[in-house]
């Protein structure tokens, strides 16, 4: 946390991480205010996913490039993607634990690498680029699956 906070701009973020803890409130505020910082560009509807740094919209007719850009600085103004990744990281994971194995035993039930596959097998896949299942559809949805439980 002290990283972001000392690298961020956004006052926003660096009031809700002061006390080093993020609320539900707290995110929740951080989703009304890209309501409102969104609904000048005509977007009046969103949905916030609760496992990944995302959200849907109802994008208005001819929407383009200005609508991204605007996307883009309202995420920076309401520190949403900061606040959205932490928050899901300290309630996924409160104890900070390396979960890397049980993404490699997820792959291993999912027949995606043999039963000897290891961590170091993984870091070393993932460090290249070359993870195992990426080859198919099913495999790369299998993979996606594993990968989740580490947040």
């Amino acid at each position: 946390m002290d990283a972001i906070i000392a690298s961020t701009d956004s006052d926003a973020v660096k009031s809700i991480l002061a006390d080093h803890v993020i609320t539900e409130s707290e995110l929740v505020g951080v989703q009304d205010a890209m309501r409102t910082c969104l609904e000048p560009s005509g977007i009046t509807e969103i949905s916030f996913s609760t496992t990944e740094i995302s959200y849907e919209t109802n994008t208005p007719d001819g929407a383009g490039e200005e609508l991204t850009q605007a996307m883009s600085e309202c995420e920076v103004e309401t520190g949403f993607n900061e606040i959205t990744y932490l928050y899901q990281s300290i309630h996924k994971n409160p104890a900070h634990e390396d979960l890397t194995q049980s993404v490699v035993d997820c792959m291993i039930a999912k027949d995606l690498v043999e039963s000897d596959y290891s961590v170091s097998d993984y870091n070393r896949d993932a460090a290249s680029g070359n993870l195992p299942g990426t080859d198919t559809d099913d495999g790369i949805l299998a993979l996606s699956e594993c990968q989740e439980l580490a947040g």
